[in-house]
């Protein structure tokens, strides 16, 4: 079967009412199986066969998967006939506004061509003037995020709830707040604050962000609620990134019972140069030429075939880059990653909080192998824009539509299309996030049994307000691991939460 640009298949895949852009393949309304769950599994000739059981939605998912796979293989071993190709498809496939596998694609479309275009720093930058988020429009998408997906409320909620027990009878609380300033979050904990016996605290919270229209905001908002509800309250905006933050900034008082609370933000201080030879370099190694005539007519089962024949890194390709990276780790070339991660941990434990909550994203993507970290982010993000697909947010698609652009999608572009110092999306699982705490020196705090509780609660009444659907509510998971939680999607981890104390 041969799928041309125009052909019958595309029509099938981009114009059936099986796929259009708000619904659900029928097949995927009880286990909703991703093409990333299937794609190890198939052959792209069972794909392609027209004995194939697959529907065109399943069908276009697989293909968009083997496409995204052969395009990053192609880029990373400089085949540029191929990459162009992969991409010329993909931009045909790809819709941000379809179902989660077309979406997830549109943006991992557009960060291997702005990986292509960095290769020329001036045309990169001319490409993105206008297009890059500004603050407010993040701010905006992170308020609709925090509205439609129960995630965020359960690790806020989460991190609450572990200040509540930690500070119980103490009359001064300090909290630093690294989260880039989310006002909502904070409102709760001095609501609770406010009720608990013996009245409110003097509360003082010191947020740190590199937005100004984001500290001014927060400032506004919780001295509104401070004055509903008659708390004692400062509030103390550093305008500064987490690399530059000194320990004088924060302005930590004797007698003040601290706590911490970084929520999505630790990830970005791991970011070093790498040692990724199949990265862009400062020099243009992406040639400016034609397709060749050959190239010209290839078929989209052409392409994928020769792709899988010649295209993707062979075992010494691969095994190359491996030992160039463990030559330079052996050298010290990591060691910048280690020391800025370590020293602001070190900074922190310092202050002697008595509890530090961490939350990040449970998934490795700091890996410095591009076609190794953009797989794993693939099946990370395919998790993320399918628990994105509840009934309020196909009500809601236009907000979707802005979360996924301005929050994900930036996040993808960031973990596809940069390296180096550049790079900040450098998540990492939970248990190098527990050996990297341990190893600075705090105690771990298992998460309560009323933590746990709470959590729960949560994502089922908001999985429940969000859907009609038993068996869409039963796929959010919650999960306990080495005293933590982990908050997922199916079988994916998708975040994780865990307490500290000063050891």
């Amino acid at each position: 079967m041969k799928f041309r640009f125009g052909s019958e298949e595309y029509n099938r895949w981009n114009g059936s009412p099986q796929s259009s852009s708000e619904g659900r393949s029928p097949s995927s309304s009880g286990d909703l199986l991703s093409p990333l769950t299937s794609f190890s599994t198939m052959s792209l000739a069972s794909i392609l066969s027209p004995q194939s059981t697959l529907n065109p939605s399943e069908e276009r998912g697989l293909c968009l998967v083997n496409l995204l796979v052969a395009c990053a293989n192609n880029l990373a071993v400089g085949h540029t006939e191929n990459t162009d190709l992969c991409l010329q498809h993909l931009s045909l496939l790809a819709s941000p506004t379809g179902d989660p596998m077309q979406r997830v694609a549109t943006y991992f479309t557009e960060a291997l061509a702005a990986r292509i275009t960095k290769a020329w720093p001036g045309l990169h930058k001319a490409l993105n003037c206008t297009v890059l988020p500004s603050p407010v429009d993040r701010l905006s998408a992170r308020q609709m995020l925090f509205n439609l997906c129960p995630f965020p409320k359960v690790c806020y909620a989460a991190v609450n709830q572990s200040i509540m027990e930690a500070m119980q009878g103490e009359g001064f609380i300090h909290i630093i707040d690294l989260n880039d300033c989310e006002p909502i979050h904070w409102a709760w904990l001095m609501h609770s604050l406010a009720t608990r016996s013996g009245g409110p605290p003097n509360l003082r919270i010191t947020a740190v962000s590199e937005h100004k229209q984001a500290l001014d905001n927060t400032a506004r908002v919780l001295a509104e609620q401070a004055e509903r509800l008659h708390s004692p309250f400062q509030f103390h905006p550093v305008l500064s990134t987490l690399e530059n933050l000194k320990t004088e900034d924060v302005k930590v008082k004797i007698g003040e019972a601290l706590a911490i609370s970084s929520v999505l933000q630790l990830h970005t201080l791991l970011a070093e140069e790498d040692n990724d030879p199949t990265r862009p370099q400062k020099r243009p190694w992406w040639p400016l030429v034609r397709p060749s005539p050959r190239f010209q007519n290839t078929t989209l089962d052409d392409l994928l075939k020769n792709d899988r024949r010649t295209s993707a890194p062979t075992p010494s390709e691969i095994e190359e880059a491996i030992a160039i990276n463990a030559a330079a780790t052996a050298a010290g070339m990591g060691s910048p990653r280690r020391a800025r991660i370590d020293r602001f941990l070190n900074m922190l434990r310092g202050l002697s909080p008595k509890i530090m909550v961490v939350v990040e994203q449970d998934s490795d993507h700091n890996s410095a192998l591009f076609t190794e970290r953009m797989v794993k982010a693939m099946h990370y993000y395919g998790a993320v824009f399918d628990s994105l697909a509840s009934d309020s947010f196909r009500q809601r698609s236009l907000e979707r539509v802005a979360v996924e652009k301005y929050l994900f999608g930036e996040e993808i572009k960031d973990i596809v299309a940069c390296e180096g110092r550049e790079r900040k999306e450098r998540h990492e699982e939970l248990d190098k996030w527990v050996k990297r705490m341990e190893g600075a020196g705090f105690g771990r705090v298992p998460v309560s049994y009323e933590t746990v509780l709470q959590a729960k609660a949560l994502l089922h009444s908001q999985s429940q307000s969000q859907s009609h659907s038993t068996n869409e509510n039963s796929l959010f998971r919650l999960n306990g691991e080495h005293g933590c939680l982990v908050l997922g999607w199916q079988d994916h981890s998708l975040f994780s939460i865990s307490a500290w104390r000063s050891s």
